[in-house]
C-alpha cells in the first residue's frame, strides 16, 4: 500500500507541478487525461487568438506656467475617465514661487487610455507623448493551463486521502496536498496580476515649466549678468555671516595678548632708558 501511494504521488508530481512560464509540458498521465489537458490548452489558445491580452502604459509631458492648477486639472480628468491618482510630486521653483513642475501617475481603464491622453494634452502645451503595449496572451494562457492542472491534481489527492490508512500515509498525502494548494494560490495571484494590467492602463504625467528664454540676446545677457551679480552678493554675505562669529572670538583672544606685548615692550624701553616715563606712571599736569 505504501509503495503504491508513493508511486501515485510521484506521478501526480510529474503531471502538475508548476514550472517556469513558457515551458509548460503536457502531463505524463493516461492518454485520456493527457488528451483532455491538451484540449484545454488548445481551446485556450483558440480563445486567445480571438481576443488578445494586451497591457498598455503611456507617458505624456506638458508645459504649463502653473503646475499646481494643472495638477488639479489632471485629477479631474482622471476622475472623468473612471481613474484615480496613484502618485504625485510637486517641486517648487528656486525663488519659492508656485510649484514649477509636477510628476504624477494616473490609472485609468484600458479602453479610456486614448481619450484620457487627449484630455491630458490639453492641460498645457504638449511636449511629448508615448504609448507602450505588451502582449501577455501567451502568459495568460499558460497560467490558466497550470491552474486547471493543479486543480485537477488537488482533486485527485483529496480523493486519495479517503483511501489512506496509516498515519504515515495520511501525513505524506497532506504534505503533498498543502504544497499543491500553495502553488495554486501563487498561480491565481499571477492571474489576478495579469488581469489587472490588462484591465487598467497607467499614465505617467510630467508637468513642466515653460521655457522663458528671451529672443533678444542683449536682454538675455543682461538678465543673466544681473542674476550672476545677485548670486555673487548673496555668496559674499553668506561668507561674511559665517566668518563673523570666528572674528569676534579671535578679537576677544587677541586683545589681551596685544596689551601684554605692548606693556612688555614699554618696560623694556624704560629699562634701557631710565629717563623715559614709566608706562604705569600718571601724566603730570
Amino acid at each position: 500500500m505504501v509503495t503504491a501511494l508513493f508511486c501515485l504521488l510521484a506521478a501526480l508530481a510529474g503531471c502538475s507541478s508548476p514550472s517556469a512560464p513558457g515551458s509548460y509540458a503536457a502531463p505524463d498521465a493516461p492518454q485520456e487525461a493527457a488528451g483532455g489537458a491538451a484540449g484545454d490548452v488548445a481551446s485556450g489558445a483558440a480563445g486567445s487568438s480571438a481576443e488578445r491580452q494586451v497591457a498598455r502604459t503611456a507617458s505624456v509631458s506638458v508645459a504649463t506656467s502653473d503646475a499646481e492648477a494643472a495638477s488639479q486639472r489632471v485629477r479631474e480628468i482622471a476622475a472623468a475617465h473612471d481613474g484615480w491618482l496613484t502618485y504625485e510630486h510637486l517641486s517648487a521653483r528656486e525663488d519659492g514661487a508656485r510649484p514649477g513642475q509636477a510628476n504624477m501617475t494616473v490609472s485609468v481603464p484600458s479602453d479610456q487610455l486614448d481619450a484620457a491622453l487627449t484630455d491630458l494634452a490639453g492641460v498645457g502645451t504638449l511636449l511629448s507623448r508615448s504609448i507602450q503595449a505588451m502582449d501577455v496572451t501567451d502568459a495568460v494562457v499558460d497560467n490558466d493551463a497550470r491552474i486547471r492542472s493543479l486543480e485537477a491534481s488537488i482533486e485527485r489527492i483529496s480523493a486519495l486521502m479517503e483511501r489512506t490508512g496509516s498515519i504515515a500515509e495520511i501525513a505524506t498525502v497532506e504534505k503533498e496536498l498543502a504544497s499543491r494548494q500553495s502553488d495554486l494560490e501563487s498561480l491565481r495571484a499571477q492571474r489576478q496580476y495579469y488581469a489587472s494590467i490588462v484591465e487598467r492602463a497607467t499614465i505617467e504625467v510630467a508637468l513642466m515649466a515653460p521655457a522663458t528664454a528671451s529672443a533678444n540676446p542683449f536682454v538675455a545677457g543682461l538678465l543673466s549678468g544681473w542674476d550672476a551679480l545677485g548670486a555673487s552678493v548673496r555668496a559674499v554675505l553668506v561668507l561674511l555671516g559665517a566668518l563673523l562669529p570666528f572674528a569676534v572670538v579671535g578679537a576677544a583672544i587677541a586683545a589681551p595678548i596685544l596689551w601684554w606685548v605692548r606693556r612688555r615692550r614699554a618696560r623694556s624701553a624704560q629699562a634701557s632708558d631710565p629717563q623715559a616715563p614709566s608706562p604705569d606712571a600718571e601724566p603730570q599736569a
